[in-house]
């Protein structure tokens, strides 16, 4: 009988280990002057470098854009979403514009959640953070905003906004940074942006009840004692 048990486990065992572990539906974008898409990556699809799942990292040129090191991550879960995009870019010659674009579809969440948006880094120009999430679940889709940052440096800057979205689901979310740069050669920007969910008031409010109920209750012990 012990043999039976102990074969079955090996068998349940064994077949864990070999299913695959599906891919997220993380994509990663990158787009030099405003044409076509010129990279577009899925996790773990062709040209992702990071093999980590819910993560996705692009090294490489684009157009003059010669040094681009880019990933994207989701640290969230389904009904909780929290996206990072950070970068370093690097672009020669005329300059001109780079966008990236991360974005994750399947999120639900209760209807008018609160969203926060913050960015941080170095632009030798201009840098534009927005946020964006659509009810029809599409990928790289910005049909309704959450947050804009307007236009940030040149020099360090760090931006924070706070929007209204999401629902019932499923739903997508979207960042975009807008990288400009002057002409010249090595002209470098770097940038961490963050997307993520806060609680409700209803839970704050929750939440500081419990912190006020254990209040009164330690004032109680200490005189007591």
């Amino acid at each position: 009988m012990k043999r039976m048990v102990y074969a079955a486990m090996f068998v349940l065992l064994a077949g864990s280990m070999v299913v695959p572990q599906p891919a997220s539906a993380l994509r990663l974008s990158l787009n030099a002057g405003g044409g076509a898409v010129e990279i577009d990556l899925t996790d773990n699809g062709a040209g992702d470098a990071n093999g980590a799942l819910d993560a996705i990292t692009f090294i490489g040129s684009v157009s003059n854009w010669r040094i681009n090191v880019a990933t994207g991550i989701n640290i969230g879960s389904s009904t909780q979403p929290r996206l990072d995009l950070n970068s370093v870019n690097v672009s020669d010659g005329g300059g001109g514009t780079m966008q990236l674009m991360l974005t994750e579809t399947g999120f639900t969440t209760p209807p008018a959640f609160s969203f926060l948006a913050a960015i941080g880094g170095t632009a030798s120009n201009r840098v534009q953070y927005q946020t964006y999430w659509d009810a029809g679940n599409n990928a790289f889709a910005t049909t309704t905003p959450l947050t804009s940052s307007g236009l940030l440096g040149p020099g360090a800057f760090a931006d924070t906004r706070g929007g209204l979205g999401g629902g019932v689901g499923p739903f997508s979310v979207t960042q975009v940074v807008t990288i400009t740069h002057l002409s010249g050669n090595n002209v470098t920007s770097s940038f961490d942006a963050e997307i993520s969910t806060v609680p409700e008031p209803a839970s704050m409010l929750l939440l500081g009840s419990g912190l006020l109920g254990l209040g009164l209750w330690g004032r109680k012990m200490r005189k007591s004692a």
